[in-house]
């Protein structure tokens, strides 16, 4: 039996939480900073706020400015005014900062997105969020922690940090009003929480293959999952795979296949429970008081390098000196009134979806219609959130844009700008409204493009904003007619044929890879060092692209392709280009608009920091072995560093020899003769725990394991895993000629249900 869809119905009770929403600007004119930054007067801008009000909720998009927020609304306040909340404070040290708050005792608190759902945080006047929320459901979130009291409006104000936060703060809160969010895509078909999952049913008990996937098949996610795909995860996890190549392959699960039934193996159950879950790790390092065992929060592991002892930092509010770091720890003292370093997380920017981009895209067109009319900056105070303040800037920006581009991108217009950087080469900025999810594939596609005509990959970067490209070459039209080759109907292949080399193929497939519990498990509290697991994980790559079916480098693409990249999206905008209904302006300007400029300085800001290091080619350099140089120029060193009784003892536990290795269940004899090979009666019964023959006959019974012949050995008759039988059948017998081999050998198989086979040195 399948998924049932149960009769559901919908009830809309027709209220709308009201909504006091604002857009303040921290200065009165962006192109003019006071101290050539924003930020000291978005702080001052914060502090009013939370004056002005009794409680105050700040939400920031990343750890790092939670602590660089609260910490300079402190100082300027001269007392402990707001306090900081984020994923890398304890757990213990959240829930007082929420009781705090809650009681009244806590004027203000800075949050990441752990506030944001599932806690009631009681009563709070003011909601401000600093710098664009990226999404409308995020946006009407964070603000509905307002106001929860009957009827009572919820109150936000946000702070832009640029000229284009202003611009998509105005879409977002217009949007918010009439809860314009994004459709909700729901993944399907996920095959790293599937292998997670399996591996979680049979660590409870057997199962049959049929009835495991009828019930799976309940699930709405994997209503529609193909009985290959389920398959091959079941092959996956049983050690189908290479395991002797990598070991991470080996099974976690028992697959009698006579009898298509599913059994634990004795690492089975540990998997399930130290690798559940869909979080992936980031092998981030614990923060302890001196006494080791009061947490404090967890810290970046590449902050944790670059810091030594003694030095100063700021987490949860508070400043912390350095006493030692440990290999997964880092031991702290309180160190108050010291000048302290920011912390850093990477990894926490959102991207502007293709719904709020296609809305971005309207409001854009909009406005330059009606940019330089009398009645735009009323227009624009009264139809959107916006103060008078706020309303100047926007309108100033667009007029900026069409006085030195002449066009604004909208979701009519794709505008191209090509400008000399300060050593002469190219650079092309695509200038497209409809964000990050849209601009990755486009950005991949026109790299693939390169490649495939040019065998060139110019540097390349992608925002919400568009994308932006460093040509060192003097004809420009060679450029665009690669951009104009991607089309609707071709991107796709190009996304495909571009994505697994990428930075974001890796990313995802490491972390699919641990969901399906193929990266190694470390005890709880452990920690995994966040590198160790990039090269793990590149290393499980490079093994399984010679398995193109391989479960977790399909559910890398699926997830790319379907969760991720918004590709149909894509494709609609190329068909659009196509058919004239979106137009492409090209621009050739002595330097970037105001537009490109915020991309440009991302653009820069990623590429600092790239040294020397030459571009990655498809060839290989010659290695040497250097095993092979040091048995030459040491030969007698080589046996002075191994030691014999290791060595005997490494390939006793590796033959399951020794006590605590043996095979203590049908199933695990099965995998331990897949893994030696073939044994006789005598090799079997010294690798059974406490002698247990009743395991062995009842693999007999079953048809698991069948006895053949194998001739010029001292002991002919021996035991395989009927699992084997092609293998054993293709080493001693040709198939395709029906000639015995050339070790003139004869197999003898004892299973009634298998066809007798006699290979003779008489046939």
């Amino acid at each position: 039996m399948g998924f049932l869809p149960r009769p559901v119905t919908i009830v809309d009770a027709g209220m709308r939480k009201k909504l006091d929403l604002k857009i303040l600007t921290p200065v009165e004119d962006f192109k003019s900073l006071p101290e050539n930054s924003v930020w000291p007067d978005i702080y001052q801008k914060l502090l009013e706020q939370i004056q002005e009000h009794k409680t105050t909720l700040i939400f920031a998009n990343n750890r790092a400015a939670v602590e660089r927020i609260t910490n300079e609304i402190n100082e300027r306040a001269g007392f402990e005014l707001a306090k900081a909340h984020h994923g890398s404070v304890s757990k213990e040290r959240r829930k007082e900062i929420e009781e705090e708050l809650k009681g009244g005792k806590l004027s203000a608190l800075v949050a990441t997105a752990t506030l944001e759902l599932g806690i009631d945080m009681g009563s709070i006047d003011l909601v401000c969020q600093v710098e664009s929320p990226r999404s409308v459901a995020r946006g009407l979130q964070r603000v509905g922690r307002a106001g929860h009291l009957y009827k009572a409006a919820s109150k936000g104000r946000l702070v832009p940090k640029t000229r284009a936060d202003l611009l998509e703060m105005t879409v977002i809160t217009h949007a918010m009003r009439g809860a314009n969010v994004a459709p909700i895509h729901i993944p399907k078909n996920c095959l790293d929480i599937l292998a997670q999952q399996i591996v979680s049913l049979i660590a409870e008990k057997s199962w049959h293959v049929e009835s495991m996937f009828n019930l799976i098949r309940q699930a709405y996610p994997y209503s529609e999952l193909p009985k290959a795909h389920f398959i091959s995860v079941l092959e996956m996890l049983s050690g189908r795979y290479p395991s002797e190549t990598f070991r991470d392959l080996r099974p976690r699960i028992s697959w009698d296949r006579v009898n298509n039934m599913l059994h634990p193996l004795p690492g089975t159950r540990r998997a399930a429970i130290l690798g559940g879950g869909a979080i992936p790790d980031t092998g981030q390092f614990g923060c302890y008081l001196e006494d080791g065992s009061t947490k404090i929060g967890e810290l970046e592991e590449e902050f944790v390098y670059e810091s030594r002892l003694g030095e100063t930092f700021a987490l949860g509010t508070n400043l912390w000196r350095i006493r030692e770091i440990t290999h997964d720890r880092v031991l702290v003292s309180p160190a108050p009134g010291e000048t302290a370093r920011m912390p850093f997380w990477k990894g926490e920017y959102f991207h502007r979806g293709a719904h709020l981009g296609k809305l971005s895209g309207e409001f854009c067109r909009n406005l330059a219609e009606k940019i330089n009319e009398p009645f735009c900056l009323d227009w624009l105070q009264k139809s959107f959130d916006l103060t008078a303040e706020a309303a100047e800037n926007l309108q100033q920006y667009f007029q900026d844009q069409l006085k030195a581009a002449g066009f604004i991108p909208d979701d009519r217009t794709i505008l191209i700008e090509c400008f000399p950087d300060e050593l002469g080469d190219l650079r092309i900025v695509l200038l497209s409204p409809y964000g990050g999810l849209v601009h990755l594939p486009w950005r991949l596609a026109i790299i693939a493009q390169f490649r495939r005509q040019l065998n060139i990959e110019p540097e390349s970067f992608h925002s919400d904003g568009g994308l932006i490209f460093r040509y060192p070459m003097e004809n420009i039209e060679t450029f665009l007619e690669v951009i104009r080759s991607v089309n609707s109907g071709n991107v796709e292949d190009l996304v495909l044929e571009e994505l697994a080399n990428s930075f974001f193929f890796g990313l995802r497939f490491r972390q699919n890879a641990g969901r399906a519990l193929l990266m190694p498990l470390f005890h709880p509290g452990k920690r995994a060092p966040l590198w160790l697991q990039r090269m793990r994980a590149r290393d499980l790559l490079e093994v399984t692209r010679q398995h193109p079916s391989f479960p977790i480098v399909v559910e890398t693409y699926r997830e790319s392709l379907q969760d991720y990249l918004a590709v149909n999206e894509l494709k609609e905008i190329l068909l659009g280009i196509e058919n004239n209904s979106i137009q492409v302006k090209t621009r050739q300007t002595p330097q970037p608009s105001p537009f490109s400029s915020s991309i440009l300085f991302e653009f820069m800001s990623g590429h600092m920091y790239n040294y020397d290091e030459p571009k990655s080619t498809s060839a290989q350099s010659e290695i040497i072995d250097r095993h092979a140089l040091e048995e030459l120029l040491n030969p007698g060193k080589i046996n002075q560093l191994l030691d014999e009784s290791v060595i005997d003892n490494l390939e006793k536990r590796l033959q399951a020899e020794l006590e605590g290795y043996q095979a203590r269940s049908s199933a695990e004899l099965v995998e331990l003769l897949r893994r030696i090979g073939d044994l006789t009666d005598k090799e079997i019964f010294s690798r059974i725990a406490k002698q247990n023959i009743e395991l062995f006959e009842k693999l007999k019974e079953s048809g698991q394991i069948i006895q053949i012949i194998v001739p010029s050995v001292e002991e002919e008759f021996r035991w395989i895993s009927v699992d084997d039988f092609s293998l054993y059948r293709d080493a001693f017998f040709s198939t395709e000629t029906g000639e015995k081999s050339s070790k003139n050998a004869r197999l003898v198989f004892f299973k009634t249900d298998i066809r007798d086979t006699k290979i003779s040195d008489e046939e």
